[in-house]
Parts: C-alpha cells; structure tokens; sequence
C-alpha cells in the first residue's frame, strides 16, 4: 500500500534548457587483439578535449557504451560528473541504431555525434554553430575542411547555388590542414581528385562570399539541425550493414533540401587507434570563446520549409549540372 504523498510531486524544479548535445559512441571490446591494445588512452584524450573545449552551460554529453570492456567503464567512471547520460548496452549494437535511438528523443536543437577517436580543439563548437547561425540551409557541419566531400549527399546546395554563380572553386584550405587530414586517416590519396585538373589540395568549392565556409562534412565527427531526424522513423534491420550511415545519417539532410558544410580551419584530429607523439603536444589551436548562447538561440530560431522539387529530382539535376560543367 502507498503511506503519503511523494514530496518529489511538489517540487517545481524548472529544467535547464541546453541547446547542443553531443553523443559519443565507444567500442572497444578487449585490449588484448592487436587493433584495440592502444584504444584506451586514445579515448581518455578524446573525452579530455571533448569537455576541455564545450561551453558547459549549453551544452552536454550523452556516451553510449556500446559494450565495451571492464577498463573503458572504470575510464567512464572517472567523468561521471561531466556526463549528462550514459547508456550501457548489453552487446555491441553498431553505431547507427543506438545513435537514431538517442537522437530522437533529445530536446537539443543540435546535436553532434562523434567517433571515440576523435580530437577537438579550442573554438570548434564556436565555429560549427557560427555556420549555422550565417546559413540557414546549413543542415550538417563538420569541425574540419572536407572538400573531397564536396558531391557527397549534396545535391541541395549545388542545385539552388552553382547556377546562380554564388560557389567558388579555388584554393581557400592551408595546407597544413590538408596534411593534418591526410595524417589523421593514414592517407596520402583522400584529396587527390581523379581526371580532373586540380586535386582538393589546390581547389575547393566554397561560398563565394565567404571563404570560410567548405562545401562538403563527413561523418566522423559532424553537427547536425536535430529537426532533420524527426521526419523519419524507418528503424535499421542489421546491427552492422555497408551504407547504413548514407542511409539514415548522412542522406536525410540533402533529401529536406540542406547543406553539408564544413569549416575552413581544422578544429578536430581524427586519432585513429594509436596515440602517438604527434598529437600530444600540438592542438591548441587559439583562444577562442565559447559558442555565444545569444548566437545559438538565432541559429536554432530558423523555421525553414524546404521548397525544393522531389528529392530525386533535385539529385537528377545534380548529376547533369555535375556532368555538363564537368565539376
């Protein structure tokens, strides 16, 4: 039987309103197979840049542990404090799903989902929602240049942009982000650009208006408009399956009709599964205030109706504006 009332109920608590969520999700499953041996201090940096450099007071982290080993727990435990929700999963569930979980059940009008291996620097979220605030088809932005992402799932912005004489195609990224890119990913080929004149290194689209601002994101670490994910409920079937990001990350901002952008600067490192000496010392990169509440309130406050055509339509038109113009 119940004996009195629960005092919670007479409460009036008002809750805090944050406006950027980030959502990291972790697998790291052993440390004894040679792959993920090195992982745990690549985490532990990770998550010491990640809260070294959000403005604490907008925004917060949500980190899905996506069964991981008894080590990454205790790890967790350690910033138990700084971690608004933690999600223990029973078994490793992939990435799509338990980020499609989260994502559509959060209030944060923007929220970014980032790999465990990822470094942040000073000023990225600053940046990312700057982008957001100035463009108001900005649907996706990354904290890093991805000009050899340019084409990918952005039909929207060539389509409504590229005719109409408002994207340029020049050198706008320095080259020591191109080579901290191509470091990052253990490649030396990610921005060349076959049978085309110039490689990514030497050209970029961008807005002509505004050079600070890439034409292209990718998925490692991106910001997305939190709305885009209401439109959908369709749920994956596979935990693991190729294309599942395309399909319901990294598409549905090009099916509504907006961007995918990135920054020119380099705010984030991607570590991969080695922390070697490279990164120790070298990544702060000014000193930057945090994100303004004021400018993430304007850019949050955009109601947009997107007025394009059928969404494989518009991405019928990419392709011969793509082919015509020989983009």
């Amino acid at each position: 039987m119940r004996r009195g009332s629960n005092p919670e109920k007479l409460k009036e608590n008002t809750l805090k309103k944050y406006y950027h969520r980030i959502i990291v999700i972790i697998h790291i499953p052993n440390q004894e197979e040679d792959y993920y041996k090195d992982q745990l201090p690549v985490l532990q940096k990770c998550l010491d840049g990640l809260f070294a450099t959000i403005n604490r007071s907008t925004s917060v982290v949500t980190i899905i542990d996506n069964n991981s080993c008894q080590e990454v727990k205790n790890l967790l435990d350690l910033y138990q404090d700084k971690i608004e929700k933690l999600v223990r999963l029973r078994e490793n569930l992939g990435k799509v799903a338990p980020i499609l979980n989260e994502v559509r059940g959060i209030f944060e009008p923007f929220v970014t989902f980032m790999d465990s291996d990822v470094l942040l620097f000073e000023g990225w979220e600053k940046a990312v929602i700057n982008i957001f605030q100035k463009y108001k088809y900005a649907g996706v932005v990354a904290p890093l240049p991805c000009p050899n992402l340019a084409f990918y799932n952005n039909s929207a912005v060539f389509v409504k942009n590229f005719l109409f004489g408002r994207l340029g195609y020049d050198k706008v990224v320095d080259d020591k982000d191109c080579k901290l890119y191509l470091k990052g990913f253990n490649s030396d080929y990610l921005l060349n650009r076959a049978n085309r004149q110039y490689d990514w290194k030497e050209k970029s689209y961008f807005f002509k208006n505004d050079s600070c601002v890439i034409i292209g994101a990718g998925h490692f670490v991106a910001t997305y408009r939190t709305k885009l994910f209401h439109k959908y409920n369709n749920q994956p079937e596979y935990k693991f399956k190729g294309g599942y990001e395309d399909e319901f990350l990294d598409k549905i901002s090009d099916k509504q009709g907006f961007y995918r952008l990135s920054t020119a600067k380099t705010y984030a490192y991607h570590m991969g599964n080695v922390l070697d000496n490279f990164i120790t010392n070298t990544f702060s990169r000014s000193n930057d205030d945090y994100v303004d509440v004021e400018v993430l309130k304007q850019a949050s406050s955009f109601s947009v109706k997107n007025n394009f055509h059928p969404y494989k339509l518009v991405d019928f038109l990419f392709r011969v504006v793509k082919k015509v113009y020989k983009l």
